[in-house]
């Protein structure tokens, strides 16, 4: 499916931050429905939809849509690397 990575992203972001699809879909204002589509891959993010996850759970829009970035603001990719964890 086209739309696999973003969806595994939102699964991960879900037990990350241990919501239900219901309670992520009530704060950023659209259906249960829609999320389950999106964590399902049958439905793609909109920017304006990451934004609102983003805006909603502190994880970056950025990495929801791409993957290249780091989950949260503040994650420094380079020193995890350099301190070999």
């Amino acid at each position: 499916m086209a739309f696999n990575n973003v969806s595994t992203r939102m699964q991960q972001l879900l037990r990350a931050r241990g919501v239900t699809q219901s309670d992520l879909a009530g704060v950023i204002g659209t259906t249960p429905a829609t999320v389950s589509r999106i964590a399902a891959g049958k439905a793609g993010l909109t920017v304006d939809m990451a934004h609102r996850i983003a805006g909603q759970t502190g994880v970056r829009a950025g990495w929801l849509l791409t993957g290249e970035l780091p989950m949260y603001a503040g994650q420094d990719t380079g020193a995890i690397a350099r301190e070999g964890y």
